[in-house]
């Protein structure tokens, strides 16, 4: 019961939090629509399944005209025509419409109770996206907080790596802010794969329930963002752990094929689509993809000005020096959670635009979050023995600094691409201004 206490007063005033800053962001007309931009294109899967009963986008095509966003128009995010078939295509995945479907059918109920438009863009259904938002952000913070009681870390120590994680990177600003882009739906996604592992793991004799939710977990993972498969890694490495043939294959072949059927889906529709069951998605209607395989701009991925990762979050820099540690304490998941951060640097760093275009830090990392979440604890539980309660001095400067700068970039004082040091030296006088 006390664990159960402890999760709520962590949880329930951080979904409020996340209501309040929304509320903020749409009141005061910092940005608009909640349902924009790449969370357009994730989710006019939702409005083409439920109000146009077919996969047409119409309602969704319907929506675009005219926008606010720095005088620009907006784009059909995502949505195109496929060269070949001429059918329309959308480059993104389902998965986050699949997470962001029940609360669309709470606010169709909402919209015909009060005498809304039912077409999914409507007043209810924006709100409803901005509580989805507030809740798979707690959601996500509940199971790592699970995840870490199972690691052995005590309750102040666990709270501590929570509210790092949330506030002393981006996590927060694509809970509210930027919530219908799909980072924080697969930061809970990959929480709970994180979590559920990690219970398959510990026990004696897991059963094969265990695995297929793995596996139908590690599937909407994959579905919310393609690039995210390297997480497979982590309850692969954790079954071979096993060294039993016969409990490896039967559990394995159970979570693959669970994985498949969670996916199927979206490949059937593809090939409806191109005629091909696997493609790029990304460049059937758009010409991106992984462009820079053998010259991966790594460096600035991590250290530039421009969205590099250690840069706007440095608590991410702390909690990749405790991998080290990690690696020491637990040499198998140590040496998967290295070997996933490695891979989703260099898909990061090979992608046609390393920055990700308009974002606040690098946004593909909050994704892998949930993962960082144990070094940095190691990193911290480090540093204490050294400078004992001085700690906090630090941490709450981290958080500062990230606020203030999330703040600023709500307030355009830092634009969606294009940051430089002289902008960055500009932000204080704005802020206080």
């Amino acid at each position: 019961m006390r664990q159960k206490i402890s999760i709520g007063l962590l949880t329930v005033p951080l979904f409020v939090a996340a209501l309040l800053a929304s509320a903020l962001v749409y009141s005061q007309q910092y940005n608009g629509p909640p349902i924009r931009a790449d969370g357009f294109g994730y989710y006019a899967f939702v409005t083409t399944v439920f109000v146009d009963r077919d996969m047409s986008f119409k309602t969704a095509i319907d929506q675009i005209g005219p926008g606010s966003r720095h005088g620009e128009k907006i784009k059909p995010f995502g949505l195109g025509r496929d060269n070949v078939s001429g059918k329309i295509f959308n480059k993104y995945t389902p998965g986050t419409a699949v997470l962001e479907s029940p609360f669309f059918l709470l606010a169709a109920g909402a919209a015909h109770l009060f005498g809304y438009e039912q077409d999914g863009y409507s007043k209810p259904f924006q709100v409803a996206n901005v509580i989805s938002g507030a809740f798979y952000l707690s959601a996500g913070v509940a199971l790592l907080f699970l995840f870490l009681q199972g690691a052995g870390l005590g309750k102040l120590a666990t709270v501590e790596v929570i509210i790092l994680l949330v506030f002393a990177t981006n996590v927060f600003h694509y809970a509210t802010y930027d919530a219908s882009f799909s980072h924080i739906y697969s930061f809970f996604a990959v929480a709970l794969l994180v979590y559920l592992t990690q219970r398959y793991r510990q026990s004696k004799q897991p059963s094969i329930g265990l695995a297929t939710l793995i596996g139908f977990v590690l599937g909407l993972v994959i579905l919310i963002r393609i690039p995210n498969a390297i997480l497979g890694l982590l309850p692969l490495g954790v079954l071979l752990e096993r060294r039993r043939l016969g409990l490896v294959i039967q559990h394995g072949a159970a979570a693959a094929l669970i994985a498949v059927v969670v996916l199927s889906p979206m490949l059937v529709w593809w090939h409806s689509v191109t005629g091909q069951w696997i493609v790029n998605s990304y460049a059937v209607t758009e010409n991106e993809g992984f462009t820079h395989w053998k010259s991966p701009y790594v460096l600035s991925f991590l250290f530039s000005v421009e969205r590099g990762l250690f840069f706007w979050a440095p608590v991410l820099f702390v909690a990749f020096c405790g991998l080290v540690p990690l690696v020491r304490k637990d040499r198998l998941w140590g040496w998967l959670t290295v070997a996933i951060l490695t891979l989703q640097i260099y898909l990061c760093s090979s992608w046609w635009v390393w920055h990700f275009g308009g974002s606040f830090g690098s946004r593909p990392f909050v994704d892998t979050t949930p993962l960082l979440a144990l070094p940095l604890a190691l990193a911290i539980k480090g540093i204490r023995q050294h400078i004992g309660r001085w700690i906090l001095v630090p941490m709450a400067a981290l958080i500062f600094v990230e606020c203030c700068l999330m703040y600023g970039y709500w307030r355009h004082f830092i634009p969606y691409s294009g940051t430089t040091t002289a902008i960055l030296k500009a932000l204080p006088g704005k802020l206080g201004s």
